[in-house]
């Protein structure tokens, strides 16, 4: 008989990010912040904070070659840094 985990791929990625799950840990996080950091919060900041934070870094790439394809004459919201 075959073992379960030999039907997860390797390595396991988890399905889409939704609103919901990101409201969540916004929440958890608040709560963190006050020392009421549960296992299952803990968990779920851990479960998104990488994938998270590539979206942020490639937004913030991609902005970046817009407003240097922009030039000075278009403002690209929410503008640059000073």
């Amino acid at each position: 008989m075959t073992a379960i985990t030999n039907l997860i791929p390797r390595p396991a990625t988890p399905g889409p990010i939704t609103d919901e799950i990101l409201e969540r840990a916004i929440a958890v996080a608040a709560e963190a912040e006050t020392g009421r950091l549960t296992d299952d919060g803990a968990a779920l900041l851990m479960f998104l904070a990488q994938p998270v934070m590539q979206e942020c870094l490639q937004w913030r790439r991609r902005m970046a070659v817009i407003a240097d394809l922009a030039g000075d004459n278009v403002i690209v919201m929410p503008g640059r840094p000073s």
